[in-house]
């Protein structure tokens, strides 16, 4: 059984190893977000998916052709189907992005939503957040919760 890269406080304060599935969206969700380059010994570990979210001429392929390359530092997940939406910011470049993946790990499979903003909302004066969806369905059709 896979654990978690760091411990964490449960209720008590105590620190727990988390396993399972919990563990598998946050490495997924940490090579995602980790820029290329900023780990000094690792300087290819991690992703250019905010460059692609900050850029207004990126596209849907090259989105998609980053995330594939990301897989192969989670050798111990399988990635199964993926998509991406780009939503392209109101009034400002950049995407926000809604990344579909179904991953398999342990004889089992987890389709799920990423969604990435690029950047603060000005109109309200409020950030938007990132988040993980569990979803039985794709990009564009109604999330389940």
């Amino acid at each position: 059984m896979i654990k978690s890269w760091f411990p964490i406080k449960d209720e008590s304060g105590n620190f727990t190893e988390e396993t399972g599935w919990q563990v598998i969206l946050k490495q997924i969700f940490t090579v995602f977000m980790t820029p290329k380059g900023t780990r000094q010994w690792q300087p290819e570990f991690g992703s250019n998916i905010h460059e692609y979210i900050f850029e207004h001429t990126s596209s849907k392929q090259e989105l998609m052709n980053e995330i594939y390359r990301c897989f192969k530092w989670l050798p111990h997940i399988t990635l199964e189907e993926y998509d991406v939406q780009l939503n392209p910011m109101s009034g400002k470049s950049g995407y926000a992005a809604e990344i579909y993946l179904k991953v398999s790990y342990n004889n089992q499979s987890l389709p799920f939503n990423i969604y990435i903003p690029n950047q603060l909302d000005g109109t309200e004066g409020t950030i938007y957040s990132v988040g993980v969806t569990p979803t039985e369905n794709r990009i564009g059709e109604k999330v389940l919760n």
